[in-house]
């Protein structure tokens, strides 16, 4: 994989892939859970979410008193850390998201000059994430994300970047109640009438958990029929598969769900390894052991590792190889990785 990712024609490859990545925006503010204080200065924080938990049930029907220490705040959503993400990696990045109104928001304004293009359709979300060495939780405020419908998505401007790009990435379905209506128009009314069409379409649904089972079904039914049109992926993380392999009742595998959806691929990823499959045969890749530093995003970097893959027409195992080894960088050190850096890590 090294020789063959150093290779000039392949970097030139990388360089010339148009990617549109949509729609969400978050700032993140990252937080770790003080265990014990003795001093201003001497503290020790939870590491395992187990600790966070016990400590709420303790305090049934008593009280507790939890304290947050801020370890930074970022530019967050699966959109902006992904595209960001891709943009590390050398691929050319449009996003269209909720980055600020009317002016886009200073922590976005790095990736707006990165970016090749960088367009705003509503106010950022907020997020505090609560960081633990074997998960974390995700606290949001979405308001200004939820009156988003179908128009906000597929404007003239998106169909326009749609038709000069290799690759789309739909992002954060379970915070957009109006993607699943973009979805359908998408697939009856955008994709026919475009004579180049992306060659991927790689779907994050973000953690359906309160989605209703109904509402995912209807989703996933029209990724199916996105199909007909453009190669879908669907990439999940394991408690995203068990509840889609739930709402499909089959087994919450990659093999298992891909052959239900009739998709493409679906990748599933857990902390360790990841699975790929495209129906009829599956891989599986062990990640690197590494200690995290931040892992708010590493799900984003695994899938800009993935697309990358998919971008570059790469088999299964190799796809999820630059995948698992982005989002191992990115928990290892703290920001997503250059290509000579991903070079440098992988085995």
């Amino acid at each position: 994989m090294k020789k063959f990712l150093e290779q000039q024609s392949v970097k030139k490859q990388i360089e010339e892939l148009t990617c549109l990545v949509g729609f969400d925006g978050f700032i993140d503010s990252i937080y770790r859970v003080v265990k014990c204080r003795k001093t201003a200065s001497a503290v020790s924080y939870m590491t395992k979410m187990e600790e966070f938990s016990d400590r709420i049930i303790q305090s049934h029907d008593k009280s507790t008193n939890l304290e947050l220490v801020l370890q930074e705040t970022r530019l967050g959503g699966n959109g902006p850390i992904l595209a960001n993400a891709l943009i590390t990696l050398g691929t050319q990045v449009s996003i269209i998201g909720a980055l600020g109104t009317p002016d886009i928001d200073p922590h976005f304004l790095p990736l707006q000059e990165r970016a090749k293009n960088c367009i705003s359709i509503a106010p950022s979300g907020k997020t505090d994430a609560l960081e633990f060495t074997n998960g974390k939780i995700l606290l949001g405020k979405h308001q200004s994300l939820l009156t988003l419908d179908e128009k906000a998505f597929i404007s003239k401007k998106f169909i326009e970047l749609l038709a000069s790009s290799t690759l789309f990435a739909s992002v954060n379905w379970t915070m957009l109640y109006g993607m699943t209506e973009a979805w359908k128009i998408l697939e009856a009314e955008v994709l026919p009438t475009i004579p180049q069409k992306p060659s991927w379409m790689f779907v994050d649904l973000a953690d359906p958990a309160k989605r209703t089972d109904d509402d995912i079904k209807e989703a996933l039914e029209t990724l199916g029929k996105l199909q007909n049109q453009i190669k879908v992926v669907l990439g999940l993380n394991v408690a995203e598969a068990e509840r889609v392999a739930k709402v499909l009742h089959c087994p919450a595998r990659a093999q298992a769900i891909c052959h239900t959806l009739g998709l493409e691929q679906v990748v599933v990823h857990a902390i360790e390894s990841a699975e790929a499959s495209d129906g009829s045969s599956t891989k599986i890749v062990k990640g690197p052991v590494v200690t995290p530093k931040i892992t708010t995003g590493g799900g984003d970097n695994f899938n800009a590792g993935y697309l990358l893959g998919c971008g570059l027409n790469l088999r299964l195992e190799e796809c999820l190889l630059l995948a698992t080894y982005t989002s191992g960088y990115y928990v290892a050190k703290g920001k997503s990785p250059t290509m000579a850096e991903l070079i440098g890590f992988l085995p």
